[in-house]
């Protein structure tokens, strides 16, 4: 569920020409065994073909849960005392006769076994013979109805044999469907530097007309810094609505524009740029080196080192816009970071699950602090297909990057309240549903957010991202339909929360337009240039980036990395005099996309922005010094003993 995205030409209902970005998706990241309901047969499926398959065992799940719970929290005994991957493994992970009985089982089928992470599955690789007889399944080709791509799924419901029962819980993998990831580009951004910038007037007008119509859709009102063509990556439109063609730009968001909103130009100041911590990002395209180190001269960052794992692949992915976007971000506001691990998968959901697992498994040296990932796919979707397996494998490897100490941060999606997507992000199903894994108890959910800046890039407005009724897109929050509500989520403005996990927990900016000047030379999926680009795809890793900074700070300090973030998150906010400094309220428009969708055109009812918490924005933005600063002194120590920790 890929959720950022390329901008296009900005529509101001009947007062603009061209239209607004949507943010690109992909679908059926999670493919499952049932599958086959995501696209049309056509035909037999190779018998050589080969899948990627974890055989879930039987581990303790209960004990897993209540360490990642308490050392994840400040008033417990245990904050803070991470353990690592080969702890986990004894402690929580399966028992060693199981792991044999199933190894055992997948040599005498002739496959080759290894053990996952925790101990929690084995890991195989079978062609579709092969796991046709170990599961009683046939297997056919079908046709993805989003990507038209060819992928195998079992044509019936697999069962385990005898020699597998009663130790394995699950199985994930039975099915390669592809994921639908195409970029929204910006159609015209070639065109914005033949035309003149808006004046800083032009723009307010700008937003004055689209908060007349109830959208957040913004001019730029702050002051830009970098080279030219990365300043003039805008949005062209016509302005005002007289005008008979486009005549202008909106200036994108530059990085010293969303450093300055969110108070990480301060510590940067401060020489706080992320040093000795390291991030990883889920990706499931590629991006090309040269186009950082590009975004980097331009605007004056380090472009830091971009190693790469693959997993499931044999060689890297092509230049995509999600990596790309992802690199550009977090360079810009974690410029000191040592590595931005890149984790490229092939979109299976046995990939998917093993790329967060190989970030949970990176020797400690090495291992990142935070996960940056803005891909998923709706709760609804994954009811429908029988997720149940992948959805397991995933909550044992968030609890174990709990109990590691990493911070998970996931996109929330880009289609508001709706977040079943269609038509490359351009659409959305009329049923309610939060995305997967930002629904996750286990995983911090970021929203999106557009603001209206001072000259000084200081935050003199900020609301919901829902470019509706003039264009398309909105950060995606509601109710959880497979979690429960945590212990944690409570404070003014959750409510019962219809007993439910609720999402976001948090919100940056997202919108289109203005929208991030990202530079990407891949003409096929990008522009071959400077686009805009929005979506919590960006705002994810923008958060990821202040999350890192913060580990700095607390190394620095001797304390622990923040690690799993939602419990301190609920605790500042249910504070109202932590609540002001950390976040920042955000209570206009909300993520209702409904009355844009087709064929009824109606509003869904969910939801609402207002003050403290709700479902479209969390707890609003946050201002990272003064979050840092708070987090931190939940786990004991005062920061404020460590020069420069504020």
């Amino acid at each position: 569920m890929r959720n950022s995205r390329l901008t296009s030409t900005l529509l101001l209902a009947t007062a603009l020409l061209a239209a607004a970005p949507a943010a690109a998706s992909a679908d059926g990241v999670v493919a499952t065994a049932s599958a086959a309901s995501q696209g049309k047969r056509v035909g037999a499926a190779s018998a050589s073909h080969r899948l990627s398959i974890l055989l879930t065992l039987r581990a303790d799940d209960a004990a897993l849960t209540a360490y990642a719970s308490a050392v994840s929290d400040p008033s417990s005994p245990l904050y803070g005392k991470y353990l690592e991957r080969e702890q986990i493994a004894r402690r929580f992970g399966s028992l060693k006769a199981d792991r044999a009985r199933v190894k055992k089982a997948l040599r005498s089928a002739g496959l080759t076994p290894r053990t996952g992470l925790g101990g929690f599955w084995i890991e195989t690789e079978a062609t579709v013979a092969q796991a046709g007889a170990l599961f009683s399944t046939g297997f056919a080709s079908y046709k993805a109805s989003a990507s038209g791509k060819r992928y195998v799924a079992p044509t019936g419901k697999p069962q385990l044999p005898p020699s597998l029962a009663g130790t394995v819980t699950g199985v994930v993998g039975l099915s390669d469907a592809p994921v639908a990831r195409a970029g929204r580009n910006s159609a015209s951004a070639s065109q914005a530097s033949t035309l003149p910038p808006f004046t800083r007037a032009e723009n307010r007008e700008i937003s004055a007309f689209a908060a007349s119509q109830g959208s957040s859709l913004r001019g730029n009102t702050g002051t830009q810094s970098g080279c030219a063509a990365g300043k003039a990556a805008g949005s062209p439109i016509a302005w005002p609505p007289s005008a008979p063609a486009n005549n202008g730009y909106i200036p994108p968001y530059t990085p010293n524009q969303v450093n300055s909103a969110y108070g990480i130009s301060s510590l940067h100041s401060r020489d706080l740029k992320g040093q000795g911590q390291r991030i990883a990002v889920i990706e499931l395209d590629g991006f090309s080196r040269s186009d950082l180190e590009i975004a980097a001269a331009c605007f004056g960052y380090r472009a830091p080192p971009t190693p790469i794992k693959l997993v499931g692949l044999k060689t890297p992915l092509p230049v995509g816009d999600e990596a790309t976007l992802d690199l550009q971000v977090i360079a810009a506001s974690a410029p000191g970071v040592e590595s931005i691990q890149v984790i490229e998968g092939n979109g299976t959901n046995s990939a998917f699950v093993l790329q967060f697992a190989s970030a949970v498994k990176t020797p400690s040296r090495y291992r990142p602090s935070v996960i940056s990932n803005s891909f998923g796919e709706c709760e609804w979707r994954l009811g429908q297909t029988d997720q149940e397996s992948f959805v397991n494998a995933m909550e044992r490897t968030l609890k174990a990057a709990a109990v590691e100490g990493i911070t998970v941060a996931s996109d929330s999606g880009d289609t508001g309240s709706t977040g079943c997507t269609q038509d490359d992000n351009a659409s959305a199903l009329t049923v309610q549903s939060v995305q997967y894994p930002a629904s996750s108890p286990w995983a911090t959910g970021v929203g999106g957010t557009n603001f209206d800046l001072s000259s000084a890039n200081k935050i003199t407005e900020e609301v919901v991202w829902n470019n509706s009724p003039l264009a398309w897109g909105s950060g995606t929050g509601g109710y959880s339909a497979i979690f429960k509500k945590p212990s944690w989520q409570t404070g003014p403005g959750v409510g019962s929360g219809k007993g439910a996990r609720s999402v976001p927990d948090v919100a940056l900016l997202a919108d289109t337009v203005p929208g991030y000047p990202i530079y990407c030379s891949s003409a096929s999926v990008c522009s071959d240039g400077w686009s805009p680009i929005g979506g919590t795809s960006a705002a994810t890793p923008l958060f990821a980036s202040g999350v890192v900074i913060a580990n700095q700070q607390a190394k620095a300090a001797g304390q622990a990395q923040l690690g799993f973030l939602n419990k301190k998150i609920y605790m500042l906010a249910g504070n109202s005099a932590t609540r002001t400094k950390a976040f920042r309220d955000v209570t206009k428009i909300g993520n209702d996309l409904g009355q844009m969708i087709p064929p009824a055109y109606k509003a869904t009812g969910c939801c609402t922005a207002t003050k403290y918490y709700d479902r479209a924005s969390g707890w609003g933005s946050v201002n990272f010094p003064s979050f840092s600063y708070e987090a931190r002194k939940l786990g004991g120590q005062a920061p404020s003993a460590v020069a420069g920790s504020r």
